[in-house]
């Protein structure tokens, strides 16, 4: 956010540059050249800290046009920050493509597309109104065939065009202006194209980081607008008025705040909104296992697999959280369950190997690690196969 929004300030203090200086000796442009450059590189390092910063280019679009109108000069002077855009684009697509041996979702192209508009008023509603969220929501069943679901893409595409037709107006500008900028912005989480967190969920409040700045913005003038038109006793009750707003989600962020506080806190929150997700009995398992409440880690591993049964994760922290309650044969049989569902683990079957060695089954644990050594030297895990061998030559010969 900070390259972000430096990259565009630069850009604008590029733009404030008078159109006859720009026609000058060169020893005199080097200061917009400089303003232009300084933007480019701040644009780069933005790209680098996070792909959904992508979309700037056409949000300075946007700005040029609610200025002064687009002109192929622009167009000229933007390309080079398109390039890299839909370059970064491209890595981070292969990226999701191969980095995950399963698909994030399975999503037809009418699907993404009905998403996209529910997408757009989900976050429009969190961001005027940021009642009753939920740190991951629950997921979407996108049906085309469902009226409802084409209900927020139509009134979107109407929205849109009815602003379109009132650009020339006082009012139409500045509201297309704030409507073209949010949307812009929520393009890289729409849906249309994947990143991991949406196998969980297809929305996430933070990824409107970038776009909520349109409504904030849009209602800041707003309010500034309408107390300068009105009589002054009433430009002091519309201060009051946005002071109340203001302390009042002031309150909310405070509570909000504080489900963060530590990692049980912030999934037994998410529980509370989501009580079917595997992932967060998952997780809040794991983080009782890592805090050593072992019994409280139980119904919540156990939950987890109920839903997800091939969760390896959950499997691997079960395990030790029986081992740690007296549950020798059921943990081993959930280490062995973890070593199944994902051979390559070195984690978990460190866990096994560590555990059988613990009950004093020796030849069990040294079975285990050789089975694991030779699926290293498979797959020329050099990191695995140092791991093992030192462990196997420092428990071989006890």
């Amino acid at each position: 956010m900070v390259w972000l929004l430096l990259s565009t300030w630069l850009y604008l203090k590029f733009e404030e540059r008078p159109v006859a200086s720009r026609s000058e000796s060169p020893s005199r442009l080097c200061t917009p050249d400089l303003w232009y450059c300084l933007s480019l590189l701040a644009f780069i390092l933005a790209l680098l800290s996070k792909g959904s910063v992508a979309t700037l280019p056409a949000i300075l679009l946007v700005i040029i046009w609610r200025q002064r109108g687009i002109t192929r000069r622009d167009l000229v002077r933007l390309a080079p920050f398109f390039a890299l855009a839909v370059a970064l684009v491209a890595v981070n697509v292969w990226f999701q493509a191969h980095a995950n041996a399963d698909a994030i979702r399975h999503a037809t192209l009418l699907q993404r597309i009905l998403g996209a508009g529910a997408v757009i008023w989900f976050y429009l509603y969190k961001a005027v109104a940021p009642f009753d969220l939920a740190i991951v929501y629950p997921p979407w069943d996108i049906d085309p065939t469902s009226p409802l679901w084409w209900l927020p893409l139509v009134a979107a595409v109407i929205l849109t065009l009815a602003l379109w037709r009132e650009r020339h107006t006082c009012f139409g500008r500045p509201l297309l202006f704030a409507w073209a900028y949010f949307c812009i912005a929520l393009l890289p989480v729409m849906g249309l194209t994947d990143v991991g967190f949406m196998r969980f969920s297809l929305v996430s409040d933070h990824y409107q980081h970038i776009a909520i700045i349109g409504v904030v913005t849009l209602v800041a003038t707003s309010v500034c607008a309408w107390r300068n038109r009105v009589p002054a006793a009433l430009a002091d009750a519309v201060a009051v008025l946005a002071a109340a707003v203001v302390a009042s989600l002031a309150v909310l962020a405070h509570h909000q705040a504080g489900l963060y506080h530590d990692a049980i806190t912030y999934y037994k929150a998410a529980l509370e909104k989501n009580p079917d997700s595997w992932l967060l009995h998952g997780n809040l398992g794991d983080a009782y296992v890592l805090t050593e409440e072992y019994k409280k880690a139980i119904p919540e591993l156990r939950e987890a697999l109920r839903i997800k049964p091939d969760c390896v994760d959950a499997h691997q922290y079960l395990g030790k959280a029986l081992a740690h309650t007296g549950h020798p044969e059921d943990a081993i049989a959930e280490f062995r369950k973890a070593n199944e569902l994902r051979p390559n683990s070195l984690p978990a079957s460190g866990d096994l190997t560590g555990y059988l060695w613990s009950l004093g089954r020796q030849s069990e644990a040294i079975a285990e690690a050789e089975r694991a050594l030779d699926l290293a030297r498979s797959r020329d895990n050099k990191d695995a196969i140092q791991q093992i061998e030192k462990w196997l030559a420092s428990h071989s010969a006890r």
